[in-house]
């Protein structure tokens, strides 16, 4: 939520393919409306490398009735989960992480998490 009353959300793995899509739900609201427009995510930061701090994670919605919703977002608090667990080879790499999110000028703080395969991700060089 931002102070204004304004607020998203959404779900979303990153497609198969290019003609395979998956799980894409997602929700906008402004204030004085009486139900979550509902939204899909057009353009969304997926994880395909390990970012120490600062990364742009900004993100577009589009609405069931067509606006695009652009929505800036940098991380200042991100976590890294990537252990490797061979007991587990599909165990993939996480992130969560705190998230400075930006609406038309408007600023709130929020949260993103997201995961990736190990061989999905470039790696930092040590």
């Amino acid at each position: 939520m931002f102070p204004s009353g304004r607020g998203f959300g959404y779900i979303a793995y990153p497609p198969r393919t290019e003609d395979e899509q998956t799980y894409n739900e997602g929700f906008v609201y402004w204030p004085g409306d009486k139900a979550l427009t509902p939204a899909r995510v057009v353009s969304a930061p997926w994880l395909r490398e390990l970012v120490e701090k600062d990364e742009d994670v900004s993100l577009v919605l589009e609405t069931s009735d067509g606006r695009r919703v652009a929505i800036g977002g940098t991380t200042y608090a991100p976590t890294h989960d990537r252990f490797h667990r061979p007991e587990y080879p599909s165990f993939p790499v996480l992130f969560q992480g705190g998230i400075r999110y930006e609406w038309d000028g408007e600023v709130s703080y929020g949260m993103l998490e997201r995961s990736s395969m190990h061989d999905k991700i470039t790696w930092p060089s040590p």
